[in-house]
């Protein structure tokens, strides 16, 4: 069982100041699939130390943050972050510029790596950066790994926070867990005080249905309408268990 918890806190990633990833813990013949797909995806025209491209219309640089093989039942499978940062030149980001970020899984087939499937494009974050550099592998299915972690803003006094899961749907990489509702605090607002924080475990030592494990969400809202008088306020739990849904290509409750 995997419980996964993270902080209620917004994260912002910078990959202009993130080294790329560790070539040398790689096979020769991973970092060149990797170079290929980033060839493939963001050209090659490096500016920074990071990869420079245009999508729609906007301009963006980024870099592999993170590339690890994880082997299940005996096959081996690479799975790649790619994290980015708006930069349009000449203009400043501002609070709703997102940032950019990519996702790439890659099998061992005779020895190369070919790639499995892929999302380049997830748009993300504020300010600029993307957050996706924040999110990390964890085992979602007996035979696979997925990317696990939140997006989050800060604005006039609340703080608010969507756990994503990614995992590979057929040949491509899709959000299969979006938090619903997602997590806030909004003891900032000068106002009154409401919250909702949540956990997420992964049932590992359950049996996958139709091909991942269960999650379970632990959750608890605060309600303090007379600015964080507790006396006044209401708490309310709740603990239920989603499962994934093919038709539906995400969990469900």
């Amino acid at each position: 069982m995997k419980e996964l918890f993270f902080p209620l806190t917004m994260i912002v990633i910078s990959t202009l100041t993130t080294p790329a990833f560790a070539k040398d813990k790689l096979p020769i013949n991973a970092v060149n699939a990797i170079e290929q797909t980033l060839t493939k995806y963001y050209g090659n025209q490096y500016q920074n130390d990071c990869l420079f491209f245009s999508h729609d219309e906007t301009h963006y640089c980024a870099k592999v943050t993170n590339a690890e093989i994880k082997t299940l039942n005996g096959k081996s499978q690479l799975y790649v972050l790619v994290n980015g940062d708006y930069a349009e030149p000449g203009l400043d980001a501002g609070h709703v510029t997102e940032g950019i970020g990519g996702l790439f899984i890659f099998n061992q087939v005779n020895n190369q790596w070919q790639l499995a499937a892929a999302q380049p494009y997830i748009t993300n974050g504020a300010y600029g950066s993307s957050q996706l550099g924040n999110f990390k592998l964890v085992q979602i299915a007996p035979d696979k790994f997925g990317w696990y972690g939140e997006y989050g803003y800060t604005s006039t006094g609340c703080t608010e926070v969507n756990k994503h899961i990614y995992a590979q749907v057929g040949n491509q990489v899709k959000a299969i867990f979006m938090a619903d509702p997602l997590d806030s605090d909004c003891s900032g607002n000068g106002d009154g005080w409401d919250s909702y924080e949540s956990k997420l475990t992964i049932l590992s030592q359950k049996s996958a249905i139709n091909g991942f494990y269960p999650i379970q969400i632990n959750a608890i809202e605060h309600d303090y309408p007379d600015n964080h008088n507790v006396k006044k306020g209401k708490v309310k739990k709740s603990n239920y268990q989603m499962t994934y849904k093919p038709s539906a290509q995400k969990y469900i409750r």
